[in-house]
């Protein structure tokens, strides 16, 4: 029966506030359920008649109790009562729970392209975002059609374009990067929208010295015109002798094997701890 407290005058029941909360089945259908051996969906749907949505709540209750299948019905029982009520379906609060209704974002994410659903997993790749080339590169979509479905993806709310600077080398680059919103009904989204393998593309840059490393070449020729395949010795010697130790790693892991053999047998690398890293390089390379 429905009771109603002395102090809030605010009616109850034996389930109120318990993760039974707001349940239509009597304390007997509970305890049924708790009786059977393997409380799946099939077997509470058979026992008790109720819809097949139902015995899946029934059976996730009784089935995540965490006690042992030797337990009495009651101690269950009980154990679903000292739980707390599960969050409400529906709030009006911020972050994930205000998001959309789910019929609602069932209906705009079916309504998405191949070619949109494709864009959608490679900003999932990027989460600090991208350009719309390197988005055509993980998609397989064209450039052009990459615009498109940016643009319908930016009125469902789902993606944001930004516009931010970025040190290339000697210069300031200024890029218009799309990203994900990450809000509570994008989050929803790419829990719905399928996971797909993507491939990295070729970065284009596998023969040149990384920008960040560009400043570091005071003379001569400019980095951004240093080719690892014709100047190696020279970038390789520049590096492994520098300071800086993100570069001298860089060096050693991505140059050549018989580059760093050369290297070896310069002044300033043929003795000292150089020399030591160099030979533990070329060692752990060739296996």
């Amino acid at each position: 029966r429905r009771r109603r407290c002395r102090e809030c005058r605010l009616p109850f029941r034996w389930s109120t506030r318990t993760a039974l909360h707001a349940t239509k089945l009597p304390a007997g259908a509970w305890l049924r359920a708790a009786r059977l051996e393997r409380p799946d969906a099939a077997s509470v749907a058979a026992e008790l008649g109720c819809s097949a949505p139902t015995a899946r709540r029934v059976a996730s209750l009784v089935g995540g109790v965490g006690l042992a299948r030797t337990a009495t019905p009651e101690a269950k029982l009980r154990m679903l009562l000292a739980l707390p009520p599960p969050p409400p379906r529906r709030s009006s609060g911020r972050g994930l729970a205000s998001a959309e209704p789910q019929r609602l974002l069932e209906r705009r994410v079916r309504s998405l392209t191949r070619s949109e659903r494709l864009v959608i997993n490679a900003l999932r790749r990027r989460a600090f975002g991208a350009t719309v080339n390197t988005i055509a590169a993980l998609s397989g979509v064209s450039t052009g059609h990459v615009r498109r479905c940016l643009r319908h993806i930016e009125r469902l709310g789902w993606v944001v374009c930004e516009s931010r600077s970025r040190l290339w080398g000697y210069q300031q680059l200024r890029l218009r990067v799309w990203r994900l919103t990450w809000s509570g009904s994008c989050a929803e989204m790419l829990g719905i929208v399928r996971r797909e393998p993507v491939t990295e593309p070729p970065s284009g840059f596998d023969d040149m010295v990384p920008p960040e490393f560009w400043f570091e070449f005071w003379s001569g020729t400019p980095a951004d015109k240093l080719r690892i395949s014709t100047n190696g010795l020279l970038i390789a010697s520049t590096l492994i002798i520098n300071n800086n130790p993100a570069a001298r790693l860089w060096a050693l892991a991505e140059m050549p094997v018989d580059v760093l053999a050369r290297c070896r047998q310069l002044r300033g690398c043929d003795s000292g701890p150089i020399a030591g890293h160099i030979d533990a390089a070329i060692a752990s390379r060739c296996g």
